[in-house]
């Protein structure tokens, strides 16, 4: 049976594996996603269509449009990672790589398919997306959007959004535009020379106002970026 498609928000959250750990460890990194998730999502009020465990990860699916999620669901998701990561040693943290995206999506008896939902995962795995939260050494995460979000949402700068902290990343064809926290500018994965240290705290409220906090494992965080009031 075809289901008419209807248009979606598609948010992908993927854990990094750290490489040599046991089951029990990925373990607890795999509940710490879903806390993280959860109490994002309670935090926001923002209800979600569907929410899908994959492993590594998650897949959840937004009625609501692209700028809400990248606004409002991902601030608190970074605030909430950075909650659950404070107690834990640094090798021990969980890292994720989080992917919006938007599109026509069908849900059939069977669940949610659609060429939508392929991309945003597509663009939470870019080998370059990964090797940027490598590079961003004291950073947690990276928000990566697809080409679509990118100009259509953060350049249009919905909700304050600043499309000065994204990076363009291009990998066999596939576009998208990647930030990480608590950086003015992402590093450059494909950079030779050692990525900068994140700016200190007084740095970045005067560019950036007060969306920048200290967190408590000791490094700068930050939400999604957004414009300085009265900035167009």
């Amino acid at each position: 049976m075809i289901v008419d498609p209807s248009v979606r928000t598609v948010l992908v959250l993927e854990a990094e594996r750290p490489p040599g750990r046991a089951d029990p460890h990925w373990q607890k990194l795999r509940d710490d996603l879903h806390v993280v998730l959860s109490s994002a999502l309670l935090d926001t009020g923002i209800e979600p269509e569907m929410i899908e465990d994959r492993g590594d990860g998650a897949l959840v699916v937004f009625r609501r449009p692209a700028q809400d999620v990248l606004d409002q669901v991902m601030d608190s998701l970074v605030d909430q990672l950075s909650e659950v990561n404070a107690p834990a040693p640094a090798l021990d943290r969980l890292c994720l790589c989080f992917a919006i995206h938007f599109g026509l999506v069908h849900q059939d008896q069977h669940g949610w398919s659609g060429v939508a939902l392929d991309e945003t995962f597509e663009l939470a795995s870019l080998p370059p997306v990964k090797a940027m939260l490598r590079a961003a050494e004291r950073a947690q995460c990276v928000v990566v959007v697809s080409d679509e979000v990118y100009h259509q949402v953060v350049c249009q700068r919905y909700n304050g959004l600043n499309p000065s902290v994204y990076r363009q990343i291009v990998h066999d064809g596939r576009v998208g535009w990647a930030m990480v926290p608590g950086y003015p500018v992402p590093p450059d994965p494909e950079s030779k020379s050692p990525p900068a240290s994140a700016p200190t705290q007084q740095h970045l409220r005067n560019n950036y106002g007060n969306n920048f906090v200290i967190d408590t494992v000791h490094h700068i965080d930050a939400r999604v970026s957004r414009s300085p009031a009265g900035d167009s």
